[in-house]
């Protein structure tokens, strides 16, 4: 889990068991009400966790968007601008999956 100091950004990355088949790491929650633009944090959250737990898993770091609880026009935008790519939609859910490789 990462924060900032003050609280108004949080990442957070988990490992474990997956049930998509997936080999990888997933950012289970991102939220930035800092003055700090979102890609920019996304990019120093994968780099700090590449650092602490080193190389990622070989499908590498993924994320889930709800399309229907966000309000932008373009969900996933801040983590497609990181570095992150379209990769397909959740079985279940149909949430918008995206992956970063390292």
């Amino acid at each position: 889990m990462l924060r900032t100091a003050t609280g108004n950004a949080v990442w957070v990355t988990w490992s474990g068991i997956r049930d998509d088949g997936l080999l990888a790491w997933e950012c289970t929650i991102f939220r930035n009400e800092s003055t700090y633009l979102s890609s920019d944090m996304i990019r120093i959250a994968v780099a700090a966790t590449i650092d602490e737990w080193g190389q990622p898993p070989p499908d590498g770091i993924i994320t889930y968007v709800d399309q229907l609880k966000v309000r932008s026009s373009n969900p996933g935008y801040c983590f497609l601008s990181a570095g992150f790519h379209k990769l397909g939609f959740s079985k279940r859910r149909k949430l918008l999956l995206l992956q970063f490789l390292a």
